[in-house]
């Protein structure tokens, strides 16, 4: 199975990779996500938090790696439903990419959701809006019309503005996703 498979490679990583503390790190942070999305999350949590820890030791605080990182481990504990230790980690990981990215880029759009999500499963309707805004107005521009994302963005805030009460224009965003 891929559990199976995962625990065998994550059993070899540090003695086949000793001395390459950044490729064990990229393992270790696609075998925690891929444990994450298999809803092993006991299983994910030490793989990303050691990733998170040997990049932020070979990289610094400041990396777009780092914020990989970050990403992951703040995922996970969504994931867990534990908003409160992601949230800042997702807010670490934005504040980051902006800072080496700039104003507009996908991966930031990509922060901007993730927050947004984290506010929204909290209800937190009202903070979430502009990230949501913020993420959709930005993937616009960067990709275009008919991209995925910005359908996913149009989705999450039509589902948002429906939970709001305005009906009308979250339809019209949910009917511009499809």
């Amino acid at each position: 199975t891929v559990k199976q498979m995962l625990e065998q490679a994550a059993a070899k990583i540090d003695a086949s990779l000793r001395g390459q503390p950044l490729v064990q790190a990229t393992l270790r942070l696609t075998i925690g996500n891929t444990f994450r999305a298999l809803g092993k999350f006991a299983a994910a949590e030490p793989h990303l938090r050691t990733a998170l820890k040997l990049r932020k030791e070979r990289l610094g605080e400041e990396n777009l790696e780092v914020a990989d990182a970050v990403t992951g481990l703040a995922a996970l504990l969504d994931a867990q439903g534990d908003y409160n230790a992601a949230e800042p980690l997702f807010r670490e990981a934005l504040r980051i990419r902006r800072k080496l990215l700039g104003d507009e880029h996908e991966l930031i759009a990509e922060s901007l959701t993730n927050v947004g999500i984290l506010l929204w499963r909290r209800g937190d309707l009202e903070d979430a809006e502009p990230l949501w805004r913020e993420a959709l107005a930005m993937r616009r521009k960067l990709l275009g019309d008919e991209h995925s994302l910005v359908a996913d963005s149009l989705s999450n805030l039509g589902a948002l503005l429906r939970n709001k009460g305005d009906i009308a224009t979250a339809e019209q965003l949910c009917r511009e996703a499809l």
